[in-house]
């Protein structure tokens, strides 16, 4: 989005329509057509009576056969010469507009119009703008930074100079600023010549970071105009604040850098958007007991004595280091450290399999928090080795720069691929940290110098290295391949992430860049199985050379969609193994453009025929929702196999629904196997019964049957079939085949039952009863205290979290004794974790109620889940008032909600508490929001955070189950006051949710429940 503003010499009144001689033809009545000026009066008209009769083929006979005289015929001649003048003299115009000016802002789009000169009429002319103009480009930034990382506070001082390439002549510079301070006096803009040029002005929006410099004259055309700053920034103290910042929430830890996607402007100001790469000279002035790593090696390091330099105390030392090759501003890294000669070090040289004699160092820096098994370094040098000579091979071409880093850092969230400069968090796995080393390494080429040209690509290249790091992992045998799968499967269960690959930005602020930009399981995971379904259709060597291409086409041009999309169509165009309707491209945008992804329903035909036809679906991170847009479409190759993965046959769905002959003899049908393409597939109950028998006869492999069991439970979230299958693979499973099929991870349909499934009282000791022997079949207990296991899905902390409540209260005495053996004693922690779940209920056995309540009061903002483990009936009804009031106080304030969270867990914990939440406290809660938070419709401002107490409110109005005709009425008047109040606000997101609950599917579910547990009691009579 670009913001479009009216130059200041056209401002002002339109050009009046009677400035032009607009001529038009004009019937007359009788038949003659008479050519008249605009804006003539019809009194004026001239008297045709001498016109010939209609059938005159000579249109202007009349006016040609008039007589006239010599001074009338120049004065005539005159008029017609200057419109032809006028003429020529327009189409002379067109063509230069044509075929030079337009051209050039097409090519290089501009953020306020196509008059570049002129600078934005005021501020509110940026509100709308995104992305930087492209009317000055960087070329170099010459970048100086002083700071006392042990002793002073943490300040920077720094100054940058940053060579411009200017490509039209403009009067302003328009670039990103977050810095803490600029010093406006300081600023020069110094010409090619040397000449400086005045500065009018210099402002920076807090809003968009925008740092717009206005200029007294025109900025001529010119490779080599220079720009001079000098700033203030400062590090954060909190890690997650990104940018530059401390890694243990103070200095002594030291600091690192994450700009990515828009932070490098927090440290200092630039243009930085990806696609704007420049050369990067830095030196850092620095105490000498610190030890200061950047992308390039050091250059040199200089003493304050021999620098010259006058710095602050204890400045002693100034690293200078080496010219960077042309990178975008957010692979810029900087890590500091005091130096330690104890610290955990490797290092090695890695020799190129490409260009004999060319070598470079290796180097990896480990922290404290670090605590690998035994053997890791040998570990991590085989996965560098392997990884570094694979990406010579593919790419044909070695690693750019002179030296490559990587630092262990506590605060990340998983790795930043600085060029020459890696960093890694330090408390993860060994596994984890492998894959991060692979994917980090990937992004040296794809992403570091085949880069894209906005962060809405982003998915092109995290996307594409996701897909390799997980082929490169699979080639590596010493490497563990449980965990790994087990991680796979858990981004795998995650494709139906609510948001597009290919999300449109809105705004140019870094907050908004990392909310829209990097949202991971669309942008790494969900795009990464579109690269997989690349390779079905072709071939896995055909997606590397796909991905060489794309490497050498790309190395010195930024990259979009519409070029990417271009290449892989044309790469893939002769390698398909099976005929498509529409190019892979076309393909691919069905997924990139739309939120979620679709369910594929696989029916049988009396016939044998499958009956294919596909649903859209989405998942947000409050709860599951069918999405809105049931007109969507996806273009969808179906890889048909038998269970051990053979091929049985391709078929194309790009229908809502067709019908596919020929497998009517095929009782072994498999969708989707190995993760083709990001769709679940839900199968009729016929082909389940042929599915679960598979199961049975260990047909199909435990990696597919954890496959299929994830599509099982996305459908039964988003409400697209019932929960037949999961009771009958309990009702034919024994332990044997639990512990052969214990990846298919069968803890979360337990939760399920127990969670969203109301039975008649007779039948709850039933219930309780089946859940308790089936997770003793299934031996939860053992996955639940098992490290690694346990919360490496959501679905696994609420099972377990469920079975512990049911394991204290069936047998308080072996809760006693698992935290008697686990050593954890009685102290309540504040997170969640199989350590602080067992001690809350252990610790709550003997509470009285009120005891409870006061328990429960003091905790609920530190720990509302683990508060939400303990609560039963009594406490809940004595908790109503102070809850209530929390809540709309925490809202009020437009804080972080924690009591939301508390009743979010209850809600989705305990449905036989959902009838007690509507009865006493959704229907008051309903009358307080609607005097607390009006919704005005006229000018006057809300109360901060009413559009989320609605949103509150709805989601609280779709998590309650029915189940009595009394909750129901009260739920369905609570949703339409709520839905009126949405509608006021103007919202189009939190509707959403209201359309949540698929009342008939629990009915349905609840039959299907009932039926099941009456079949356990007739069974254990006989």
């Amino acid at each position: 989005m670009t913001s479009m503003s009216v130059p200041k010499y056209y401002s002002g009144n339109a050009v009046r329509q009677n400035y032009f001689y607009t001529p038009y033809f004009k019937s007359e009545p009788d038949g003659v057509v008479v050519l008249y000026p605009n804006g003539r009066d019809e009194s004026q008209r001239m008297n045709h009576t001498d016109a010939p009769d209609s059938e005159n083929p000579n249109l202007f006979s009349a006016v040609a056969s008039r007589p006239m005289n010599s001074k009338v015929c120049r004065k005539r001649l005159f008029i017609l010469l200057l419109l032809l003048a006028f003429l020529i003299l327009s189409v002379f115009v067109a063509f230069i507009f044509i075929n030079l000016i337009l051209p050039f802002y097409l090519e290089h789009p501009t953020s306020n119009g196509f008059v570049e000169a002129q600078f934005w009429e005021n501020e509110s002319d940026l509100s709308e703008t995104v992305r930087l103009p492209e009317t000055n480009w960087p070329t170099s930034y010459d970048l100086s930074l002083e700071f006392n990382l042990i002793y002073d506070s943490p300040t920077i001082q720094g100054s940058v100079i940053i060579k411009i390439d200017t490509k039209i002549p403009t009067d302003y510079i328009l670039m990103h600023s977050e810095v803490y301070n600029i010093d406006f006096d300081a600023t020069k803009m110094i010409l090619s010549s040397g000449e400086r040029v005045q500065i009018s002005n210099q402002s920076v929006d807090s809003k968009t970071s925008f740092f717009l410099i206005q200029l007294e004259t025109l900025l001529p055309v010119s490779k080599s105009n220079e720009l001079q700053l000098k700033f203030t920034s400062k590090v954060s103290l909190h890690p997650h604040n990104w940018g530059l910042y401390s890694t243990d929430y103070d200095l002594k830890g030291g600091i690192s850098t994450q700009f990515q996607p828009g932070w490098a402007r927090k440290l200092f100001p630039c243009f930085d958007e990806p696609a704007f790469k420049s050369i990067f000279r830095l030196n850092v002035s620095h105490d000498s007991r610190l030890l200061v790593l950047s992308n390039m090696p050091k250059k040199k390091n200089h003493s304050v004595v021999e620098s010259g330099t006058s710095l602050k105390r204890n400045h002693d030392q100034m690293t200078e280091f080496e010219a960077t090759p042309l990178m975008s501003t957010y692979l810029l890294g900087l890590y500091i450290v005091p130096k330690d000669p104890e610290q955990t070090k490797f290092s090695f040289v890695y020799n190129s399999s490409l260009i004999p004699g060319y070598s470079f160092v290796v180097r990896g820096f480990l922290d404290s928090k670090t605590n690998y098994e035994k053997g890791w370094e040998d570990t991590l040098v085989a996965v560098l080795n392997g990884t570094l000579l694979w990406c010579e091979q593919v790419f044909g071409e070695p690693y750019r720069l002179p030296k490559l880093d990587l630092v262990w850092v506590y605060h990340l969230a998983l790795g930043m691929e600085n060029w020459g400069l890696i960093t890694i968090r330090s408390d993860m796995s060994l596994t984890m940290t492998t894959m991060t080393i692979i994917h980090e390494i990937l992004h040296q080429w794809l992403g570091n110098v085949a880069s894209i040209e906005w962060w809405s690509d982003i998915w092109i290249t995290e996307a594409l290295v996701t897909y390799l790091e997980h082929k490169i992992y699979q080639g590596m045998p010493f490497l563990e391949q449980n965990l790994y799968e087990l991680l796979l499967i858990q981004g795998f269960q995650t494709r139906n992430d609510p948001d597009a690959l290919y999300p449109e930005i809105t705004a140019p602020d870094s907050h908004t860049l990392l909310d829209q930009t990097f949202i991971v399981m669309a942008t790494y995971q969900k795009g990464a199985w579109l690269y997989s379904g690349v390779e079905k259709l072709t071939s896995f060597e055909t997606v590397k050379a796909c991905s060489r291409l794309f490497y050498n086409q790309f190395s010195t041009e930024s990259v979009n969609m519409q070029k990417f999309l271009a290449l892989l169509t044309e790469c893939t165009a002769s390698k398909l193994q099976t005929e498509l309707k529409d190019p892979i491209g076309e393909i691919l945008m069905s997924w990139l453009e739309k939120g979620g992804m679709p369910i594929v329903s696989v029916n049988k035909s009396p016939d044998g025929s499958l009956i294919v036809a596909q649903i859209p679906s989405c998942k947000t991170e409050e709860v599951v929702w069918i999405c809105p847009e049931q007109s969507a479409l996806w273009k969808i190759p179906l890889f048909i196999t038998d269970y051990h993965g053979t091929l049985i046959g391709w078929e194309y769905l790009d229908e809502r629904e067709k019908t596919f002959p020929g497998y009517g003899e095929k009782y072994q049908i498999l969708f989707n196997y190995n993760l083709s393409f990001p769709y679940s597939v839900q199968y009729s109950n016929e082909i389940w019964n042929d599915v679960i028998s598979g199961f049975k006869a260990r047909e199909i492999d435990p990696f597919q049957a954890c496959l299929i069991m994830g599509d099982l439970k996305n459908n039964l979230d988003v409400a697209s079939c019932d929960m037949y299958p999961a009771l009958k693979l309990f009702e034919v499973f024994d332990r044997s085949d639990f512990e052969f099929y214990k990846m298919m991870n069968p803890f979360q349909f337990l939760y399920f039952i127990r969670a969203n499934i109301v039975v008649p009282k007779n039948l709850e000791k039933e219930l309780s009863t089946f859940i308790w022997e089936t997770a003793q079949k299934i031996q939860i207990e053992s996955f639940c205290l098992e490290p690694g296991n346990y919360g490496v899905h959501e679905s696994n902390t609420l099972a377990c979290m469920m079975f512990f409540q049911n394991l204290c209260h069936h047998d308080m005495p072996r809760c006693r004794e698992l935290v008697s053996e686990r050593g954890i004693g009685h102290h309540q922690s504040q997170s969640v974790s199989c350590d602080s779940i067992l001690v809350t209920l252990v610790n709550d056995a003997n509470r009285t109620t009120q005891e409870r309540v006061d328990f429960m009061v003091e905790n609920l903002l530190f720990d509302p889940v683990l508060m939400a483990l303990i609560v039963d009936r009594s406490s809940l009804l004595l908790l109503w008032p102070d809850l209530s009031q929390t809540l709309m106080d925490e809202v009020a304030r437009d804080g972080y909600v924690t009591s939301d969270q508390f009743l979010r867990q209850v809600l989705i914990s305990d449905p036989n508490l959902n009838e007690l939440v509507a009865t006493s406290f959704l229907a008051n809660l309903t009358q307080e929001v609607l005097k607390r938070f009006p919704v005005r419709t006229n000018n006057e401002e809300m109360k901060p955070g009413t559009a989320k107490m609605y949103e509150i409110l709805s989601i609280y109005s779709t998590l309650i189950i029915e189940s009595s005709k009394e909750v129901k009425d009260i739920v369905s008047t609570a949703m339409e006051i709520i839905e009126k109040q949405i509608a006021k606000l103007g919202s189009n997101i939190i509707p959403m949710t209201l359309r949540l609950k698929n009342f008939d599917m629990h009915t349905r579910n609840q039959n299907i429940l009932i039926d099941f547990l009456q079949r356990r009691q007739a069974k254990l009579k006989d």
